[in-house]
């Protein structure tokens, strides 16, 4: 039986393909339970959240390059926990920045029905609607102030 070099190439290049992606999955899915958990007690842990965010960053790193749809994923659950789990909404914004980054490279396939994809983008607004509050609300004292001085 002849097995031609070039076969068994392409092989060990799907095969490689597919163990990462399992290996990416894996600890995205370790992640995002991690995430949950600190949640299910009434006490909020903060180290768990942390550790989510570490198994999700080494997720997104062998997704790289790899599997976009993956990396998406991570960087809006990634997000999801800097703005929920931490309270930190310009990382959180990133986050989902770097998502629709990269969802714009798979385009033409579409994420609209895609629960983790509407949570994003009901995020994104709800930070947006803050940062445009708060640049309204400095607008508003300065102007206080502009009024005091005249």
């Amino acid at each position: 039986y002849f097995v031609d070099d070039e076969s068994t190439f392409e092989f060990k290049k799907e095969l490689e393909f597919h163990k990462v992606l399992l290996m990416s999955k894996n600890e995205l899915s370790i992640g995002i339970k991690t995430f949950n958990q600190s949640f299910e007690n009434e006490n909020y842990i903060e180290d768990i959240v942390y550790q989510a965010i570490d198994f999700l960053n080494t997720a997104m790193k062998i997704a790289f390059e790899v599997d976009a749809e993956t990396e998406a994923l991570c960087s809006a659950h990634l997000g999801k926990m800097f703005y929920r789990g931490l309270r930190n909404h310009q990382k959180g914004k990133t986050h989902y920045n770097d998502c629709v980054r990269i969802l714009e490279t798979l385009k033409p396939k579409v994420f609209n029905e895609e629960k983790w994809y509407q949570l994003m983008v009901r995020h994104m607004i709800e930070i947006q609607q803050a940062q445009n509050q708060k640049e309204e609300d400095e607008r508003q004292e300065s102007e206080k102030e502009i009024r005091k001085t005249v």
